[in-house]
């Protein structure tokens, strides 16, 4: 069901190292559904060029809690109530900086049905 929501992302600016350094920080809040990680490069690229301008420089930042896990959970638990999914919470930060496009992920924790292993 969570599938069919309309998906306001929220996003704020982490105004200390948006300051600090020049760049834009941005931190994505999981409110249950995921970005769609394959347009991330793209909004980054043109939030470097209003940012930054054509020559780029200051780094623009996507820093997001993301959950892995088995894709078919929400139904499997319709039928068996007792079904247990695993999955992992993994911080990860992705990077747009003088055009180039970088990312990097660390597992958080790991757990079963929002308890952790």
């Amino acid at each position: 069901m969570i599938d069919s929501l309309y998906h306001p992302a929220q996003i704020t600016i982490d105004e200390t190292r948006t300051s600090a350094d020049g760049g834009l920080h941005l931190y994505h809040f999981f409110e249950g559904k995921q970005l769609i990680t394959e347009h991330i490069p793209h909004v980054l690229e043109a939030l470097e060029y209003l940012w930054c301008g054509p020559g780029g420089g200051a780094p623009i930042t996507l820093n997001m809690i993301e959950f892995e896990g088995n894709k078919d959970h929400h139904w499997r638990k319709i039928w068996d109530p007792d079904f247990e999914s695993d999955y992992k919470k993994k911080r990860t930060i992705y990077k747009r900086q003088n055009g180039a496009f970088s990312s990097s992920s660390k597992v958080i924790s790991t757990g079963v049905k929002g308890g952790t292993k």
